[in-house]
């Protein structure tokens, strides 16, 4: 995507905060431009590693999976590994995004 012009990759949904990192550090390596993150939030499994697979999904599904430090604590990672541009898809609310929020300052505090 480079190659073509692309300014910014990324990821984005169906993968989890931690499974999504994964993910974007494989990415890193390929690539010199910003990228961006935007992790879903439920968990799923090393067997099915995308919410939607998962055969709860769609009408089981709790509303909310995974706790807001998990999303912190991505933010943080997330910041300190260089990714420039953090979002929510499918299952984050506010919360999630204020979480990712105190997980940056956490980041930058420390960089300071």
């Amino acid at each position: 995507m480079t190659d073509r012009g692309a300014a910014i990759v990324g990821v984005n949904c169906e993968q989890e905060p931690d499974r999504l990192l994964t993910i974007i550090r494989e990415m890193r390596g390929a690539v010199k431009v910003p990228m961006a993150a935007q992790p879903a939030a439920f968990r799923t499994t090393d067997a099915i590693p995308c919410f939607t697979r998962l055969p709860q999904f769609p009408d089981e599904m709790e509303a909310i999976q995974i706790p807001r430090t998990v999303c912190e604590d991505f933010a943080e990672i997330a910041k300190d590994e260089g990714i420039q541009y953090l979002g929510g898809c499918c299952g984050c609310n506010a919360a999630y995004i204020r979480a990712y929020a105190r997980g940056l300052a956490t980041a930058e505090s420390r960089a300071a």
